[in-house]
């Protein structure tokens, strides 16, 4: 069966973790097999003493009772630390996976992150590794704790079939229907793990929006209160109306395993009161034998369920982390060059694309050059492909027609991490990173304070950065740290630009980097970049166009073509689209300003 290849590889990666991994096993199985069954001689024993008491018949009966006790407890002890230890290797197995997979994630080729396609192709991986109930962890633990009592089971039943083969047969019967009952059920919330992730996440969604600080004001001032309540009482129903298909289907399945119970509880109960009767059962056998049964029914009903719902139902997860680790198509090829020296050209050949699931070609067999140390502007309305071109530049997505050349050489030569470097790229969402000031500037783990120092003054933070002590050194994040450096928005996107000023690659691109700030500052920061683009060839992307009179050329995209190209005053002299967006922006700057 496929979930037992899974779960052997899994148990090969615990051992490798930890070689103890299997000593934990073996004692919690030898300890919790054989415990039961001796367990059940207590009574036997301690009747035997009753129907032969003797004169000392209490120290016997105390003898026996703390015997079994101290036998029980160094069983529970030794159990208890096997499955802690267990867990704690489940753990170590389960982060060193997670490891895997992000190094995984982090070499997947941006188009399936980009689009969450790889998240439908492998969404199970992650809840494989994301808690410590259900997938690695959990199949680790539960068959730790589930192998002990299915050998118990067995001793048991053997012990009972001897007495009574049929009710044997009877008892084998019905663990096989019971775990078929049990894994139909699963089976079902399997097969709809799509509906149940997406109730699973508007449940999430609206509890997060209910409490969530940003969300307070327009929930209070448009009265959406009831709105999001009544979304939420909607989604939650859809959750009850599920769990009561699942409950009432696993209902239904489970019935001739409880037929089959019962009929084999009756056959024994007859067979066992027959040997009492003809004296081949004595009263402390009889004793032991309804503690087997009554043992054999409750320890074979939870292993049963857990062992579907734990090892078997979270094997599916589990493959599939095991499928995202092995797989090759997440990863595109990377060429074996080194990063170009100096100054860099760059240009798009007959450059068409459309972005992973869509037929709308973005950039239609689109040509254009910019020359070494050259400053353009690519502007256009939305959608325009403006942001694309850079996509496609950095080798986060590849061209479907076309090439891209780099001093002549198309980028797919390069590695990937060498191209990378060639390029100082600030797009317009900020990410701050829950590492100090001076990571977040050079991005590195390590760095040089005195050029981040300098970095932070080209682009005007100097003064606000002083404010603080030991600012450099200073966390970012509030989760993190509770003394976390807080910046602004407009100092944030300050902050990124100043990444591209410690970075010094020869070529810069600020897709939309002046998005939140206001036109004056937007202009001092445009100013400042104009006086460090000296030995770099820059892109600049803006809907404000103010960027533009600092660039020696325009392009201005339209259709996924070039529809205008040249400098601002001769755009300006042509009064075209470009001359119409400007001067209409123009207005709004000049009652800002």
């Amino acid at each position: 069966m496929k979930y037992t290849k899974t779960l052997k590889r899994l148990l090969g990666d615990a051992i490798r973790t930890d070689k103890k991994m299997v000593l934990y096993i073996l004692f919690a199985c030898l300890l919790g097999a054989f415990a039961p069954l001796v367990l059940s001689l207590m009574p036997k024993l301690i009747v035997g003493v009753v129907e032969n008491p003797g004169t000392d018949a209490i120290r016997r009966i105390l003898l026996i009772s703390l015997g079994f006790f101290a036998l029980e407890f160094l069983v529970e002890g030794v159990s208890l630390y096997c499955s802690n230890q267990v867990i704690v290797v489940a753990n170590k197995t389960r982060f060193e996976l997670m490891n895997e997979q992000n190094k995984k994630m982090a070499a997947a080729d941006f188009k399936y992150i980009s689009d969450r396609s790889i998240f439908k192709m492998y969404g199970m991986a992650f809840e494989a590794t994301s808690g410590d109930w259900g997938g690695v962890t959990g199949m680790l633990r539960e068959f730790a704790r589930i192998a002990p009592i299915i050998l118990s089971l067995i001793l048991i039943g053997g012990v009972i079939t001897a007495l009574s083969p049929l009710t044997g047969l009877l008892l084998l019967l019905y663990a096989i229907t019971y775990a078929y009952a049990q894994r139909q059920a699963n089976k079902e919330v399997i097969d709809n793990d799509a509906e149940i992730n997406k109730i699973t996440d508007e449940i999430r969604y609206y509890n997060k929006t209910a409490g969530d600080f940003k969300a307070g004001k327009e929930i209070r001032l448009f009265n959406l209160k009831d709105m999001i309540l009544n979304a939420y009482k909607n989604v939650i129903n859809k959750k009850k109306s599920f769990s009561l298909r699942a409950v009432n289907k696993t209902f239904r399945k489970s019935l001739l395993s409880v037929l089959i119970l019962i009929i084999a509880q009756g056959i024994f109960a007859y067979t066992l009161i027959l040997s009492f009767k003809n004296g081949s059962v004595d009263t402390g056998s009889f004793l032991m034998y309804l503690t087997l049964m009554l043992q054999f029914v409750l320890l074979a009903d939870r292993a049963i369920e857990d062992y579907e719902f734990y090892v078997v139902n979270q094997t599916i997860y589990v493959e599939n982390l095991y499928d995202l680790l092995e797989t090759d198509k997440l990863n595109a090829s990377h060429g074996d060059r080194d990063r170009l020296s100096g100054a860099v050209d760059i240009e798009f050949r007959n450059v068409s694309f459309a972005y992973p699931n869509t037929d709308k070609k973005i950039l239609d067999n689109l040509s254009f050059k910019i020359a070494k140390n050259e400053t353009i502007a690519l502007v256009g309305n939305n959608g325009e492909g403006k942001s694309t071109i850079i996509n496609l530049l950095v080798r986060l997505f590849r061209p479907d027609e076309g090439e891209i050349l780099l001093n002549g050489v198309n980028i797919n030569e390069f590695k990937e991490e060498e191209l990378y470097k060639m390029f100082a790229c600030i797009f317009q969402q900020v990410n701050i990173y829950p590492y100090t000031l001076g990571n977040n500037i050079s991005m590195q783990e390590t760095y040089d304070l005195e050029r981040a120092k300098r970095a932070i003054e080209d682009v005007g933070l100097k003064e606000r950065i002083e404010e603080e002590k030991n600012a450099y050194e200073r966390n970012m994040s509030h989760e993190v740290a509770k003394d976390a450096l807080e910046l602004s928005g407009g100092q944030e996107q300050k902050l990124a630009i100043s990444r591209a000023v410690y970075k010094d690659s020869p070529i810069l691109i600020l897709d939309e980097p002046t998005a939140n700030l206001d036109a004056l500052a937007e202009h001092e920061i445009y100013s400042k970049l104009n006086d460090l683009r000296e030995d770099r060839t820059s892109i600049y992307i803006s809907h404000r166009l103010s960027s533009t009179k600092f660039c020696d050329r325009i392009i201005l995209l339209k259709g996924g073509k070039i529809f205008e190209e040249g400098t601002h005053d001769e755009l300006m002299k042509k009064k075209g689209e470009y001359y119409e967006m400007f001067t209409i922006q123009g207005k709004y700057y000049t009652k800002e300003a």
